[in-house]
C-alpha cells in the first residue's frame, strides 16, 4: 500500500453508478478472506493492520491486496499513522447498498486475537 496519503489511498471514483458500486461490492464480497476481514471490522470501529497480520494465516502482501480490493469497492477507508495502517469500515456504503449486511458480518465467527506474549495461529 505504498504511495498512500495520510488519510486516503489511491483515488476511487465517488460518482459511480449504483450498478457499478453494487458490482464492485459483490466482487469484494466474493472472497472468503475479505468477508473474514469485514467480519472482524464489524466488531470494532477501527482495525490495525498488525491485528490482521497476527490473526490471519496469510502474508502481509496478501492482506494488502485484499484491503485494496475492499477500499476500491468503497467498503473501507485506510489511514496511515507513521509506519502503521489502520482500517475503518464504511458502514454508510453497505447500509445504503446492502442493508443489514453489517449485522450478518458481525454474527460470523472469527478467530480471536492471541493474547500478548502468545504466538498467533
Amino acid at each position: 500500500m505504498s504511495g498512500m496519503s495520510a488519510h486516503r489511498m489511491a483515488s476511487r471514483p465517488d460518482t459511480e453508478s449504483t450498478a457499478d458500486r453494487l458490482a464492485a461490492i459483490g466482487q469484494a464480497l466474493s472472497d472468503p478472506l475479505r468477508v473474514d476481514i469485514l467480519a472482524r471490522m464489524a466488531r470494532q470501529d477501527e482495525l490495525a493492520c498488525t491485528s490482521l497480520e497476527a490473526t490471519l494465516p496469510v502474508t502481509k502482501s496478501t492482506i494488502s491486496y485484499h484491503m485494496k480490493v475492499l477500499y476500491r469497492a468503497g467498503l473501507v477507508d485506510i489511514r496511515k499513522a507513521g509506519r502503521y495502517y489502520f482500517y475503518r469500515s464504511r458502514r454508510d456504503v453497505t447500509d445504503t447498498c446492502l442493508p443489514g449486511v453489517w449485522e450478518s458480518l458481525a454474527a460470523l465467527p472469527v478467530e480471536p486475537e492471541p493474547e500478548p506474549g502468545q504466538d498467533g495461529p
